[in-house]
């Protein structure tokens, strides 16, 4: 802040009396009869208080009102350090492996164990809600209570993937816990260069058999929010129509990675909330890709992949846009 100081003109130095004061001293006196001088008038005095000594009063400075700068809902939702996720992005969608992307592809999005794209704005996956299929047995020997039970206490599995249990979200001291896991891996994102963190299965207490709800995923994702803007990543939402604008007002995302929106004529709901700031990901299976690209207010960034996400040197790899 700046503070306007004036200095106080510095007090005038005494002025110096140059004339010399003659001193005659009479040699002999002629006495004279002593005249006693008239008294010397009486100190009028003032029944006041006595006066404060009079000092050159300081200049009045009247420091400046503070700026008042519009808030602009677009530039608060990211923090300094944190990249924007571009809107006019074209993006890659590579979870099945890294390989280098096509000479105009600016965002790509890649494993969290895989090395992010140089020079690009990179997206690291995070399965949120559930287990990875290679750390499933390390979530049940060193954090067995952060697992989903059965009635039974047996794990609870996602039916479409069964090499995946769903995480136990359900009460403020677990969600904090996996928040804090999860925040270890954001990390680990954050330290190998990557951007943004995108959320995966954020769907998964509709697959719970009832133990969980929208709400403790709310609850639950606003903790990874937290933790990932702390590390100064933007964070988003992956699909889950349902949150409609609790993704960005409660939960705080910063943008949308969405699959299949043009199949399920749904892409309006996730542009609605973040506007460009959204990468949808269209399938071979999921019906004509052309008409889907020719649908009026679809997302600018619109890819297709094959289903199994293949690098292009398996002859399953399919990569094309709008």
């Amino acid at each position: 802040m700046l503070t306007a100081c004036d200095e106080r003109p510095p007090l005038s130095a005494p002025t110096e009396n140059t004339d010399a004061v003659e001193v005659v001293v009479p040699a002999e006196p002629t006495p004279e009869p002593t005249v006693e001088a008239p008294a010397a008038p009486e100190e009028v005095v003032v029944p006041t208080v006595p006066a404060e000594p009079v000092e050159t009063p300081a200049p009045v400075v009247e420091e400046p009102e503070p700026e008042v700068v519009p808030v602009d809902d677009a530039a608060t939702s990211e923090p300094a350090g944190r990249a924007a996720f571009p809107e006019d992005a074209v993006g890659d969608y590579q979870l099945g492996g890294a390989y280098t992307p096509a000479a105009d592809v600016t965002l790509v999005v890649r494993d969290s164990t895989a090395e992010p794209a140089p020079g690009l704005y990179n997206v690291c996956y995070v399965n949120g809600f559930q287990t990875q299929p290679g750390d499933s047995d390390a979530w049940l020997a060193e954090h067995p209570e952060l697992v989903l039970r059965t009635a039974a206490g047996k794990p609870v599995v996602d039916p479409g993937w069964p090499d995946e249990y769903i995480l136990d979200v359900s009460t403020d001291v677990k969600r904090e816990a996996i928040a804090d896991i999860m925040a270890a891996t954001m990390a680990t994102c954050a330290e190998r260069g990557f951007d943004a963190i995108e959320f995966d299965n954020l769907d998964s207490y509709s697959r719970s058999g009832g133990a969980l709800d929208l709400d403790d995923t709310v609850a639950a994702a606003h903790l990874y929010v937290e933790r990932g803007h702390e590390l100064g990543l933007a964070v988003g939402q992956k699909n889950t129509a349902e949150l409609e604008a609790r993704g960005r007002d409660e939960i705080g995302f910063d943008f949308a990675i969405v699959e299949e929106c043009g199949y399920w004529e749904e892409c309006d709901v996730f542009t609605d909330v973040y506007g460009g700031a959204v990468f949808a990901i269209e399938y071979p299976d999921a019906g004509d890709f052309a008409a889907t690209c020719a649908v009026p207010g679809r997302p600018d960034n619109m890819v297709l992949r094959d289903l199994d996400l293949v690098t292009p040197t398996h002859e399953d790899y399919v990569y094309g846009r709008c």
